[in-house]
């Protein structure tokens, strides 16, 4: 487990049926006076305040506890920073935006519109260091990744955002394929992707050849990596 520190620590998100618990651990690095901001399946978002968040040694506790969903919510993630940290919030049928952290915040205990779903499922929100020296990569559940430019897309407060990679209306509708994971990529870093027992690195050179314009397909992914479980960024030590 991770214990707190006097500075700063991670928060993490655990999902219990529709209930989500967040104690600090490894997945949103975050300071002790900031707030953590969740996301919900409705689009809305959440602030809890992170000094308030139990130590990584218990479950954690239900955010029940500290907001007011409305009936039927689920949470999609969890995110953290400061004032003028940066995130990407996008959906599953392949639209997002770039937001302020602060724009996600709120006292209101109800939540506030946050992204606008509309049929569709929320990610978890990404963060982003530099909007200039990313990519953005997408990977669809067909086996199709994209790499944009991080600045193509619009910092907005709240919306729809624009499109980040082609989903099929008629095959998202009948869930056939879904934008599946999102990834923040420093411009330089490789990009290890993970399909069952085997793992793949895709190094810079070779990501090349899925740059493409915001809103394409992509392409697809070698045989064999094209059903990817999860993703990691591996990015060189001079970075």
């Amino acid at each position: 487990f991770f214990s707190k520190q006097k500075t700063a620590y991670d928060i993490s998100a655990c999902l219990v049926g529709s209930e989500m618990c967040i104690r600090d651990s490894s997945s949103t690095k975050a300071r002790n006076s900031q707030n953590a901001v969740i996301l919900d399946n409705f689009g809305k978002a959440y602030s809890i305040p992170i000094h308030k968040l139990p130590s990584a040694r218990g479950q954690g506790d239900p955010v029940s506890g500290s907001i007011n969903a409305q009936s039927g919510a689920f949470f999609s993630g969890v995110v953290a920073g400061t004032d003028e940290d940066l995130c990407i919030l996008a959906t599953n049928a392949g639209y997002g935006f770039i937001a302020k952290i602060s724009d996600l915040q709120t006292k209101n205990k109800s939540g506030k519109a946050a992204i606008n779903v509309k049929g569709a499922k929320p990610l978890d929100p990404k963060t982003i260091k530099s909007i200039e020296d990313s990519y953005i990569v997408s990977i669809s559940s067909e086996g199709k990744m994209l790499l944009i430019e991080a600045k193509d897309l619009p910092i907005l407060s709240k919306g729809k955002g624009n499109k980040i990679i082609s989903i099929d209306k008629t095959k998202h509708a009948a869930a056939e394929d879904e934008l599946l994971h999102l990834v923040v990529l420093p411009k330089g870093g490789s990009l290890k992707l993970n399909s069952g027992k085997q793992h793949f690195v895709i190094k810079p050179n070779d990501l090349n050849n899925f740059v493409g314009t915001r809103g394409r397909k992509g392409n697809f992914l070698p045989k064999g990596f094209r059903r990817v479980d999860s993703t990691e960024v591996i990015v060189p030590e001079n970075n």
